[in-house]
């Protein structure tokens, strides 16, 4: 799996950029060329979460074949992804309440 896929559900769940009134799907091309902060946070995003899902994939693997050392590390990997991925969402949904007027639920 080359991570593209399921990267497509986890965008879905955000919420639409204010000022297109887009989902995070990138089906908008206003959302993605009218606001350059949006565009970067939105990239960082998915670079975040096809790193974290991939080292979901590699925890798994190391999972089902017993291999204890890569196992702690990949864990260590993958709690430190999830924190990046959260980060950025939050950094997100900031942006788009401070620049773009867009409050909670919008």
């Amino acid at each position: 799996m080359d991570g593209s896929r399921p990267l497509q559900f986890f965008t879905r769940t955000m919420t639409p950029c204010a000022r297109s009134g887009s989902d995070a799907t990138g089906g908008d091309s206003e959302m993605w060329g009218g606001c350059e902060e949006c565009q970067r946070l939105w990239r960082e995003y998915a670079a975040a979460t096809t790193a974290h899902i991939r080292l979901q994939g590699k925890l798994q693997v190391a999972t089902i074949q017993h291999d204890l050392e890569n196992i702690a590390r990949l864990e260590a990997e993958t709690g430190t992804a999830e924190k990046v991925r959260g980060d950025l969402r939050e950094a997100i949904r900031r942006h788009e309440e401070n620049s773009h007027g867009a409050g909670p639920g919008t």
